[in-house]
C-alpha cells in the first residue's frame, strides 16, 4: 500500500468544477465591441486580441485539466477493484 488514497466523489467535483469553470470562462470570452480610442484603436484592439487568446489557452487548459482529473478517478476505481484497463492511445 503506498499510503494514497483517492475518493472517486471528489475526484468527479474537481472535474466537474474545472469543466464549468471552462465553460464559464468560454462563454464570458465574448469578443468586446471596438473600442472608439482613437488614433491608438489598433494598438488596443491588439492588446485586447492578446488577451483573448490568454483567455483561450485558459479554457483548453481547464478542460484538459479536468478530462484528466475525471479520468485519473476511473484509474483508482479500477485499480481499487482489480479491473483497471487503461484504454488511451
Amino acid at each position: 500500500m503506498s499510503g494514497f488514497t483517492a475518493d472517486p466523489a471528489t475526484l468527479d467535483q474537481v472535474a466537474n468544477v474545472l469543466r464549468t469553470s471552462a465553460d464559464a470562462l468560454d462563454t464570458a470570452g465574448a469578443a468586446p465591441p471596438i473600442p472608439q480610442v482613437g488614433d491608438c484603436g489598433e494598438a488596443v484592439c491588439a492588446a485586447m486580441a492578446l488577451l483573448c487568446e490568454s483567455a483561450l489557452g485558459a479554457v483548453r487548459g481547464l478542460v484538459a485539466a479536468g478530462e484528466q482529473v475525471a479520468h485519473s478517478g476511473v484509474e483508482y476505481v479500477g485499480i481499487d477493484q482489480g479491473q483497471f484497463v487503461d484504454e488511451r492511445p
